[in-house]
């Protein structure tokens, strides 16, 4: 029971880590593109 919980938290934990990365990721294209409209 131990075992399968850990992995199940540790799943979690890694699906939570994609959705942060992607939401960064998103984020940081937003600001490049409104930097390189401002530069333009």
């Amino acid at each position: 029971y131990r075992d399968r919980s850990n992995v199940g938290y540790g799943t979690g934990l890694a699906m939570f880590y994609l959705l942060i990365i992607i939401v960064l990721l998103s984020l940081l294209l937003r600001l490049s593109h409104r930097w390189t409209q401002k530069v333009t």
